[in-house]
Protein backbone atom coordinates (compact mmCIF):
# COMPACT_ATOMS: atom_id res chain seq x y z
CA UNK A 1 0.00 0.00 0.00
CA UNK A 2 1.28 3.59 -0.44
CA UNK A 3 -1.16 6.19 -0.50
CA UNK A 4 -0.71 9.87 0.54
CA UNK A 5 -1.55 11.00 3.97
CA UNK A 6 -4.62 12.37 4.80
CA UNK A 7 -2.99 14.04 7.82
CA UNK A 8 -5.91 12.68 10.60
CA UNK A 9 -5.39 11.00 14.41
CA UNK A 10 -6.61 7.41 14.58
CA UNK A 11 -6.16 5.29 17.61
CA UNK A 12 -7.67 1.91 18.20
CA UNK A 13 -9.15 -0.01 15.49
CA UNK A 14 -9.04 2.77 13.12
CA UNK A 15 -4.60 2.91 13.14
CA UNK A 16 -5.11 -0.85 13.21
CA UNK A 17 -6.96 -0.65 10.19
CA UNK A 18 -4.90 2.67 8.69
CA UNK A 19 -4.14 2.93 5.14
CA UNK A 20 -2.99 5.88 4.79
CA UNK A 21 0.58 7.50 6.19
CA UNK A 22 0.11 9.93 9.24
CA UNK A 23 2.93 12.44 7.95
CA UNK A 24 1.90 14.59 4.73
CA UNK A 25 3.34 13.35 1.38
CA UNK A 26 4.41 10.20 2.75
CA UNK A 27 4.14 6.50 1.67
CA UNK A 28 2.74 4.22 3.77
CA UNK A 29 3.79 0.30 3.87
CA UNK A 30 2.88 -1.25 7.29
CA UNK A 31 5.72 -3.09 8.87
CA UNK A 32 4.56 -6.59 9.85
CA UNK A 33 2.92 -7.22 13.36
CA UNK A 34 5.49 -9.10 14.46
CA UNK A 35 8.09 -5.94 14.15
CA UNK A 36 6.13 -3.31 16.24
CA UNK A 37 4.11 -3.36 19.57
CA UNK A 38 0.32 -1.74 19.58
CA UNK A 39 0.09 0.76 21.99
CA UNK A 40 3.04 2.98 23.71
CA UNK A 41 2.31 1.65 27.12
CA UNK A 42 0.56 4.88 28.76
CA UNK A 43 4.04 6.82 27.69
CA UNK A 44 4.52 9.90 26.11
CA UNK A 45 6.37 10.01 23.02
CA UNK A 46 9.74 12.54 24.35
CA UNK A 47 12.50 11.81 21.48
CA UNK A 48 12.99 10.82 17.96
CA UNK A 49 15.72 8.70 17.44
CA UNK A 50 17.98 8.67 14.27
CA UNK A 51 19.56 6.01 12.83
CA UNK A 52 21.19 4.37 9.76
CA UNK A 53 20.25 1.43 7.86
CA UNK A 54 24.22 0.39 6.49
CA UNK A 55 22.54 -0.83 3.58
CA UNK A 56 20.95 0.27 -0.11
CA UNK A 57 19.76 3.92 -1.06
CA UNK A 58 16.30 3.50 -1.98
CA UNK A 59 13.99 3.35 1.07
CA UNK A 60 11.54 0.79 -0.01
CA UNK A 61 14.25 -1.88 0.11
CA UNK A 62 14.09 -1.44 3.82
CA UNK A 63 10.32 -0.36 4.24
CA UNK A 64 9.89 -3.81 3.11
CA UNK A 65 12.26 -5.52 4.96
CA UNK A 66 9.85 -4.48 8.11
CA UNK A 67 6.36 -5.74 6.45
CA UNK A 68 8.37 -9.33 5.94
CA UNK A 69 5.97 -11.57 8.15
CA UNK A 70 8.62 -12.52 11.14
CA UNK A 71 10.47 -9.47 11.44
CA UNK A 72 11.30 -8.43 14.62
CA UNK A 73 12.39 -5.14 13.96
CA UNK A 74 11.06 -1.65 12.59
CA UNK A 75 11.05 2.01 12.60
CA UNK A 76 8.43 4.45 12.35
CA UNK A 77 9.92 6.28 9.04
CA UNK A 78 12.33 5.29 6.51
CA UNK A 79 13.72 8.51 4.16
CA UNK A 80 15.56 6.98 1.29
CA UNK A 81 18.55 8.83 -0.78
CA UNK A 82 16.05 10.60 -3.20
CA UNK A 83 14.41 12.08 -0.25
CA UNK A 84 11.39 9.93 -0.34
CA UNK A 85 9.74 8.90 2.44
CA UNK A 86 7.70 5.61 4.08
CA UNK A 87 5.95 5.59 7.20
CA UNK A 88 6.12 1.86 7.98
CA UNK A 89 4.64 1.97 12.27
CA UNK A 90 1.83 4.18 13.22
CA UNK A 91 2.58 6.92 15.61
CA UNK A 92 0.60 5.72 18.67
CA UNK A 93 2.27 2.31 18.38
CA UNK A 94 5.84 1.74 18.94
CA UNK A 95 8.56 0.51 16.53
CA UNK A 96 11.19 -2.30 17.94
CA UNK A 97 14.47 0.08 16.83
CA UNK A 98 15.91 1.42 20.10
CA UNK A 99 14.92 -1.28 22.61
CA UNK A 100 13.84 -0.46 25.76
CA UNK A 101 13.37 3.49 24.48
CA UNK A 102 10.71 2.14 21.98
CA UNK A 103 8.09 3.28 24.03
CA UNK A 104 8.82 6.71 24.32
CA UNK A 105 10.46 7.65 20.80
CA UNK A 106 9.77 7.69 17.38
CA UNK A 107 12.65 5.99 15.28
CA UNK A 108 13.75 7.35 11.54
CA UNK A 109 16.27 5.11 9.08
CA UNK A 110 18.06 7.00 6.93
CA UNK A 111 19.17 4.80 3.95
CA UNK A 112 22.61 5.82 4.65
CA UNK A 113 26.26 3.48 4.89
CA UNK A 114 28.93 3.99 7.73
CA UNK A 115 32.37 3.54 5.31
CA UNK A 116 33.65 -0.18 5.29
CA UNK A 117 30.16 -2.08 6.24
CA UNK A 118 29.96 -3.93 3.09
CA UNK A 119 33.71 -4.79 3.11
CA UNK A 120 37.41 -2.60 3.11
CA UNK A 121 36.94 -1.02 -0.33
CA UNK A 122 33.48 0.15 0.74
CA UNK A 123 33.43 4.07 0.73
CA UNK A 124 29.73 3.84 2.36
CA UNK A 125 26.98 6.02 1.91
CA UNK A 126 26.31 9.70 2.45
CA UNK A 127 23.58 11.26 3.36
CA UNK A 128 21.94 13.07 0.04
CA UNK A 129 20.94 16.44 0.28
CA UNK A 130 17.02 15.84 -0.49
CA UNK A 131 17.37 13.16 1.88
CA UNK A 132 18.77 15.78 3.91
CA UNK A 133 15.91 17.56 3.61
CA UNK A 134 13.46 15.31 4.10
CA UNK A 135 14.48 14.09 7.36
CA UNK A 136 14.89 18.03 8.34
CA UNK A 137 11.17 18.62 7.62
CA UNK A 138 9.71 15.40 9.42
CA UNK A 139 11.29 15.96 12.15
CA UNK A 140 10.46 19.26 12.93
CA UNK A 141 6.74 18.29 11.92
CA UNK A 142 7.43 15.61 14.97
CA UNK A 143 8.24 17.95 17.22
CA UNK A 144 5.53 20.15 16.61
CA UNK A 145 3.02 17.45 16.81
CA UNK A 146 4.55 16.25 20.10
CA UNK A 147 5.60 19.53 21.22
CA UNK A 148 9.18 18.76 21.47
CA UNK A 149 12.05 21.38 21.58
CA UNK A 150 14.16 20.99 18.64
CA UNK A 151 17.56 20.23 20.70
CA UNK A 152 19.87 17.62 21.22
CA UNK A 153 18.01 16.10 24.62
CA UNK A 154 15.30 15.76 22.21
CA UNK A 155 16.73 14.41 18.95
CA UNK A 156 19.16 11.94 19.13
CA UNK A 157 21.01 9.27 17.80
CA UNK A 158 20.57 5.37 18.11
CA UNK A 159 23.90 4.99 20.31
CA UNK A 160 22.75 7.77 22.67
CA UNK A 161 18.76 6.63 23.10
CA UNK A 162 19.43 2.82 23.72
CA UNK A 163 22.15 1.74 25.85
CA UNK A 164 21.75 -1.31 24.79
CA UNK A 165 22.44 -0.95 21.13
CA UNK A 166 25.71 -2.86 19.66
CA UNK A 167 25.60 0.03 16.71
CA UNK A 168 27.64 2.33 18.43
CA UNK A 169 28.55 4.29 15.84
CA UNK A 170 24.73 4.78 14.83
CA UNK A 171 24.10 7.46 13.27
CA UNK A 172 27.35 9.29 13.59
CA UNK A 173 29.68 6.40 11.81
CA UNK A 174 28.08 7.67 8.32
CA UNK A 175 30.33 8.52 5.58
CA UNK A 176 30.84 12.15 5.20
CA UNK A 177 29.27 12.87 8.75
CA UNK A 178 26.40 13.62 10.54
CA UNK A 179 25.32 17.38 10.76
CA UNK A 180 23.46 17.43 13.89
CA UNK A 181 23.14 21.34 13.87
CA UNK A 182 20.65 20.78 10.71
CA UNK A 183 17.99 19.14 13.22
CA UNK A 184 18.91 21.04 16.30
CA UNK A 185 19.78 24.12 15.07
CA UNK A 186 17.13 26.98 15.71
CA UNK A 187 14.25 26.13 16.78
CA UNK A 188 11.41 25.83 14.48
CA UNK A 189 8.88 24.12 16.48
CA UNK A 190 6.14 25.91 18.51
Amino acid sequence: MSERSDNTSDTGAAAAARTVSEYPGAQWLPAAPSAFRKGRGGKPVSKIVLHITDGHAPAIGTASMFATPGCRTSAHFVIGQAGEVIQCVALDDSAQHAHTANGYTVGIEHCARSPKEWGPGDAGLSLSPAQLEASVALVAWLCERFGLPRDRAHVQGHAEADALTDHADCPTGVAGGWPWERWTGAPICK
